[in-house]
């Protein structure tokens, strides 16, 4: 099972738990044992936007079983454990654990504990991410992982590429499907941080964009696809729905566009290229699942 997806299910699992807890006051024993049609009542949209988000995450990982609060393996999780677990919960939210149980959170703690959510999503959000500059904006791999907060200026919708291939800074308007995505994700990013950063803190380097569209295609069913590919197929579809050459040229960043003709006219079928990108752009709009699944569609006629 995937540890990325695991990993965020604990944390809003714990979360949604102590919540239920807080704000209802019925024991750990009681909580832990609602089935998934025990839908809890919540009084603050915050504690409703969590189980929302917990509810599709224990969904994606166990939707056969019927407990609302399983463990990792699918079995009832004990109060000892969610016990140990909360506990953790308080420290990485920098809370003393100590005589604290969940009925006497204060607003302040619990704000503490809902700002640990991006550190555990993070991984995921930088996947698909990741993805999208490549697919949307056509960037190298290389330029994926050096970019940093301060690289993204959401007001003027631009991308400024830093000690690029052509050893200068370049330029690139942001697409307007990243536009909002990309400034709710900056708002959880300091100054002078990178955008793309590994589990131990440390910036991405070309091979880790790679593993995140290799993670990325994996788990929506694409085989034998890369970054290369990603922009091969921007380049291909551009030019074989008739934008001229010099255009797809400057979108690329090419010197002229003999680089581009080169490398990308008549790399794929028209039809392919097509088929290729509108699946992916199908797939980050939420309009399919996966790869097969807008084939199925596209067979139905939807």
């Amino acid at each position: 099972m995937d540890y990325q997806k695991l990993s965020e299910f604990r944390y809003l699992r714990d979360t949604t738990i102590t919540l239920v807890a807080r704000e209802t006051r019925l024991s750990i024993q009681s909580i832990i044992q609602f089935s998934n049609k025990n839908i809890p009542r919540f009084t603050s949209s915050q504690a409703v936007q969590i189980f929302q988000d917990y509810f599709a995450s224990r969904n994606s990982l166990f939707s056969n079983n019927n407990l609302l609060f399983p463990t990792d393996e699918g079995k009832l999780l004990l109060p000892d454990k969610y016990r140990q677990n909360f506990k953790r919960l308080l420290s990485k939210a920098g809370i003393d654990p100590l005589a604290l149980s969940p009925m006497l959170l204060t607003d302040v703690h619990i704000k503490r504990i809902l700002e640990l959510q991006f550190q555990f999503q993070r991984p995921i959000y930088q996947m698909y991410l990741a993805a999208a500059l490549i697919g949307y904006q056509a960037l190298r791999p290389v330029e994926v992982a050096k970019l940093q907060k301060e690289d993204i200026h959401i007001d003027e919708e631009i991308i400024i590429l830093r000690d690029t291939k052509s050893r200068e800074d370049q330029y690139v308007i942001i697409y307007p499907t990243l536009i909002k995505p990309l400034k709710n994700y900056l708002a959880h990013i300091e100054a002078g941080e990178p955008l793309f950063i590994r589990a131990s803190n440390k910036q991405w380097e070309r091979k880790d964009v790679y593993r995140a569209i290799k993670n990325f295609c994996k788990h929506h069913g694409f085989r034998n696809i890369n970054p290369r590919r990603f922009r091969a197929t921007v380049a291909t579809y551009m030019i074989n729905n008739g934008i001229p050459i010099n255009y797809v040229s400057k979108y690329l960043r090419h010197r002229d566009a003999a680089t581009t003709i080169r490398h990308y006219v008549g790399v794929v079928s028209k039809k392919e290229s097509r088929h290729t990108s509108q699946a992916f752009h199908s797939i980050l709009s939420g309009q399919a699942n996966s790869y097969h699944d807008f084939d199925s569609k596209q067979a139905d006629g939807k």
